[in-house]
């Protein structure tokens, strides 16, 4: 009888078997923790239910405007374009200082 963990000798894996687990230690964690009170959900409807105002909603108005003569394509192509000029500027100023 054949093994059905392996397939000609070479381990066979499916999206069911074992599964190597990884763990890393990030001691106070990564998240910065500066306006952790001030988006805390529950500090906030607390404030609301206190003043009635949510205040920490965006600051700017939206604009909106008339795009209708804007080609995104144009736009696309003359910015690839000055980003190739800008690197083969900076690729000759790397080789200038190196020599």
């Amino acid at each position: 009888m054949a093994n059905k963990d392996k397939v000609d000798g070479v381990p066979f894996r499916t999206a069911y078997g074992a599964k190597l687990r990884v763990a890393i230690a990030t001691g106070d964690g990564l998240t910065e923790q500066n306006h952790k009170d001030e988006t805390d959900i529950n500090n906030i409807v607390r404030k609301y239910n206190k003043t009635g105002l949510i205040d920490h909603l965006n600051q700017f108005e939206k604009q909106y405007g008339d795009m209708t003569g804007f080609d995104y394509q144009v736009q696309l192509e003359i910015n690839s374009t000055m980003i190739q000029q800008n690197l083969s500027i900076l690729l000759m100023m790397k080789r200038m200082l190196i020599n």
